[in-house]
């Protein structure tokens, strides 16, 4: 099943998101007690942002920041690329690959419903990657 529809990892999930002024301690919180590495900042239904793991310690840590009293929308990323849930998950690997991201938002009829992680990839889909990626060297090696 190296193809199968982003909409299938995520069919057992809830989207896991904030608002934009939510404090970014809070947002740590929460993605704790989820268990996950990124949330989505959403407004009025729409997806903003999104905030990582990598957020916060390159946006946060890294610059001597504070994280109380910095809110989402200070250091999320904004304007993520996002898929569509009926996507392949191998379309969301290429993106974070391309993107040197670890987490995908998906979409559903414009609205968010979840986000991938580079954890999902295992087994089959590990494997067609690294072929297609070595394809493409071998692509650019001969142009």
């Amino acid at each position: 099943m190296p193809n199968r529809p982003i909409k299938h990892i995520l069919k057992d999930r809830e989207l896991i998101a904030a608002l934009p002024d939510t404090l970014v301690c809070e947002a740590a919180q929460q993605m704790r007690a989820a268990h996950v590495g990124a949330l989505a900042v959403v407004e009025e239904g729409s997806l903003i942002g999104i905030f990582t793991e990598r957020d916060a310690l390159n946006r946060i840590v890294a610059e001597g920041l504070s994280p109380a009293g910095l809110t989402l929308k200070e250091v999320m990323t904004s304007r993520p690329t996002a898929l569509d849930a009926n996507s392949p998950f191998d379309h969301a690997l290429h993106l974070m690959f391309e993107n040197d991201c670890h987490h995908v938002p998906v979409l559903e009829n414009g609205h968010p419903v979840g986000i991938v992680s580079a954890r999902e990839a295992f087994g089959l889909e590990v494997l067609q990657f690294e072929r297609e990626l070595e394809q493409r060297e071998d692509i650019s090696q001969i142009l």
